[in-house]
């Protein structure tokens, strides 16, 4: 009850119009790791994310995320008369993020803005196992046990937009640690890479150009020839 009542007046925090009058909505497509990279991966697969974001200031922005993140592992068995490990099943595993966040930019007076964020909240993991129908008799089907977890997610990115445009693009890369059970294998983490475009909306902020002081003219003195 009381991370649902913090999460609705961030929420609502976030979505109050200020001076800036600046939201931004995210959405993109992500690759997710945990334990590792490519092959080194206990799970791999895919993702979608969308964010709602409020600027409080030019280099600050708070915002709230969510995500359905599909990851799988395969199952393998190597009787004496295969050559090669058969796939006999996977274990499909469903990870949904809902977190609050806050991201810096580095500098905003360029195209390409850096960025550093950091994210937690609630993260839901759900499990299924598939096995195949002529390898059922060799092995129980698996069961895992869904669960609703706290984690953290520390993030760098770019973000390439110029200030007075709506429309963008971003490239981010995040870590993400998970505190399940012990029963569930305690502490564990996941790596990812996200793309994809920003929509921002609200008052639009126009470029301006600095403004130069000019310094008075020195006095002029006119000198009278003395012959």
């Amino acid at each position: 009850m009381k991370k649902t009542l913090l999460i609705t007046i961030l929420l609502l925090c976030i979505l109050h119009v200020d001076s800036l009058g600046q939201i931004q909505i995210s959405s993109g497509f992500s690759y997710i790791g945990e334990g590792g990279w490519g092959n080194k991966a206990q799970y791999a697969g895919s993702g979608i994310d969308i964010s709602a974001k409020k600027y409080l200031t030019e280099n600050l922005r708070i915002g709230m995320n969510w995500g359905v993140y599909d990851m799988r592992t395969n199952l393998m068995i190597q009787k004496q008369s295969d050559a090669l490990p058969i796939v006999y099943g996977r274990i499909l595993k469903r990870v949904v993020p809902l977190n609050v966040s806050g991201e810096y930019f580095l500098w905003t007076k360029h195209l390409i803005k850096p960025f550093v964020g950091l994210s937690t909240g609630t993260y839901m993991s759900q499990y299924d196992t598939q096995i195949e129908k002529d390898y059922e008799y060799l092995t129980a089907r698996k069961t895992f046990e869904n669960s609703i977890n706290w984690g953290f997610s520390p993030s760098v990115g770019l973000q390439l937009q110029e200030t007075a445009d709506r429309l963008g693009l971003y490239l981010k890369f995040s870590y993400t640690g998970i505190q399940y059970s012990s029963s569930q294998g305690g502490y564990t983490s996941f790596y990812g890479v996200y793309a994809g475009f920003s929509f921002k909306f609200g008052k639009k902020v126009y470029w301006r150009p600095p403004v130069l002081t000019v310094p008075k003219p020195a006095p002029y003195f006119e000198s009278k020839d003395q012959r």
